[in-house]
């Protein structure tokens, strides 16, 4: 992952030229399988008896009133917090929440408290994914701030600040360890080779702001992307 180091994160107020356009996207979302632990079910791949626990679950939704809603999008309507562990060479075991000032998605926090619930909502076609920050009494930062994270156009920095109109479709890609790999799925961006999360290796200065070490970007290639388990 490439080292990114320079001075100290400082206040901000949002950026209006970093507000995008509506989006159209598709994406593939592997399905986590539940699990428990201390009260916490983690989405990951495990063995048999996991799996019926999660076929159960599902069972549940489609006994709904939109079956091919839950078939195609089974995250939809669904909280969960991220734990990143790292990278492919690296680990890092921190939680993704926000910066209160600025709402700039950081994977920097030590506690489950302090992640932030992000809500999946289905998007476009089957397994496409927008995520919006739940957190309770979350202040706005404009008139246009519903909480749905996307990215800047100057650095392709995350934050969740952003309507729905300019809501981020996000690709799950399953590793087949238990956590997931996050794709920009956002149209006309060209080689998304270069578009996966992951986390600043330290402070960095870039487009006018000042962003503190684990700041989230969508500048990777698939072997630096952050890995993260999915715990609701």
């Amino acid at each position: 992952m490439q080292q990114e180091m320079n001075s100290e994160y400082k206040s901000m107020s949002p950026n209006r030229t970093n507000w995008s356009g509506a989006v159209k996207c598709c994406g593939i979302v592997a399905l986590g399988l539940l699990a428990t632990g201390a009260g916490i079910g983690y989405f990951g791949s495990s063995n048999g008896g996991l799996l019926a626990t999660s076929r159960n679950v599902l069972a549940e939704y489609e006994r709904r009133d939109l079956p091919d809603m839950f078939a195609c999008h089974p995250w939809h309507g669904r909280n969960a917090k991220m734990f990143v562990s790292g990278f492919d060479t690296g680990s890092l075991n921190e939680w993704l929440s926000f910066s209160s000032d600025g709402h700039w998605m950081i994977a920097r926090y030590t506690k489950w408290a302090d992640a932030d619930p992000l809500r999946f909502f289905a998007a476009g076609q089957c397994g496409e994914y927008y995520l919006q920050s739940t957190w309770p009494n979350m202040p706005y930062t404009s008139a246009k701030d519903d909480h749905w994270l996307s990215f800047t156009n100057c650095g392709k920095w995350v934050r969740a600040v952003y309507c729905r109109q300019d809501a981020l479709p996000i690709k799950f890609i399953d590793v087949g360890d238990g956590t997931y790999k996050m794709q920009n799925m956002w149209p006309g961006l060209g080689n998304r080779s270069k578009l996966y999360f992951s986390y600043t290796a330290g402070d960095y200065q870039n487009c006018g702001y000042k962003h503190p070490k684990g700041s989230l970007r969508t500048i990777y290639t698939e072997g630096s992307a952050m890995k993260v388990n999915l715990v609701w």
